[in-house]
């Protein structure tokens, strides 16, 4: 099962910012966006989110579900110019 983590790390702490940014890593997390990561395990995700709520920021432990990837082409938008 994998799990998201979205956080919201105050833009002047730095030091926490570079904390999670290594755990995470150290994790073999994937980057989805800047502050958008995906993991397997669960308990890193909650340790790291205490870590980050413990600072005064913000984090948040989503379960990733596709709920489809059957779009057909018909439903999809042309891009506008």
């Amino acid at each position: 099962m994998s799990y998201l983590i979205i956080f919201d790390i105050k833009k002047s702490d730095n030091a926490t910012r570079l904390k999670v940014n290594r755990y995470l890593r150290k994790l073999d997390a994937e980057m989805l966006q800047q502050s958008v990561w995906q993991l397997d395990g669960l308990n890193d995700l909650r340790d790291l989110a205490m870590l980050i709520k413990s600072s005064g920021s913000k984090a948040l432990i989503l379960r990733k579900e596709i709920v489809s990837d059957d779009i057909p082409m018909s439903c999809q938008k042309s891009p506008t110019t």
